[in-house]
């Protein structure tokens, strides 16, 4: 049970990571990378299906494209 809830305290209410720096080395989107991404043939509903998930869990105000490629930390 402690486990479960220091699990639950990674991420805040937005679905961002509670880590004080977590974010430092994340670039921001341009509105030019998020049309780009937007382009994509990407298909929540096909993605959820596949990894037999009922919903998506990330980061609010990003698509879930963006939330497992350009919403992460690279060093």
């Amino acid at each position: 049970m402690a486990l479960a809830q220091l699990l639950a305290k990674l991420r805040d209410k937005n679905g961002r990571v509670a880590i004080p720096g977590f974010y430092d080395d994340v670039e921001k989107l341009s509105s030019y990378e998020r049309k780009q991404f937007a382009r994509l043939p990407f298909k929540t509903n096909e993605y959820k299906k596949f990894l037999g998930v009922p919903e998506l869990f990330g980061e609010r105000g990003f698509t879930s494209l963006e939330q497992r490629s350009a919403r992460r930390r690279w060093r």
